[in-house]
């Protein structure tokens, strides 16, 4: 069901709340236009933007005086949410599943830089993406929920092109 759903909404837009192991919460904005591309907007005080365009993704933080930092898509944790027309179903980096009272769990170890897990966490009736869960990051554990999600025909590309990030805001 969790492979039907993402097949099915390839475009969506919402808010999200991330929320850290150290307490730390952030909240924003996101855009998916599967395959391949995501764009979260945080909101003030963090204001980093992340950007993936299919093939790089992309994090402008203004903080940093180093400028952007950037790494390759297939290595990144949102390769499984992300990848292609079969969704989960055909992506190698899926290592099992779990269902539990009301969710499904759909695991992954994204290959190459990313050294650590993501699971894709999906409402079981009816079937939706409630969000993701990233361990062992750098980060420690950090859960993102996903709220008031829209589903959308179309997306702009310009949302996705790296070069110009906060060109819509």
């Amino acid at each position: 069901m969790a492979h039907k759903w993402l097949v099915e909404n390839e475009n969506l837009t919402g808010r999200f709340v991330e929320r850290y192991e150290s307490g730390e919460v952030q909240r924003g904005v996101f855009y998916i236009s599967r395959p391949g591309r995501i764009r979260l907007e945080y909101d003030i005080p963090k204001d980093v933007v992340i950007v993936c365009d299919g093939r790089t993704l992309a994090v402008f933080d203004p903080k940093n005086n180093e400028g952007p930092t950037f790494s390759d898509y297939e290595s990144s944790p949102f390769q499984p949410l992300l990848s292609g027309p079969l969704g989960i179903a055909g992506n190698d980096a899926i290592s099992g599943a779990s269902r539990r009272d009301r969710e499904t769990y759909i695991f992954a170890r994204p290959s190459g830089a990313y050294r650590g897990k993501v699971a894709l966490v999906f409402n079981n009736q009816p079937v939706f993406l409630k969000g993701w869960i990233l361990t062992g990051s750098g980060s420690g554990r950090v859960s993102v929920e996903i709220n008031s999600t829209t589903r959308m025909d179309k997306i702009p590309n310009s949302l996705f092109r790296i070069s110009s990030p906060y060109q819509k805001r």
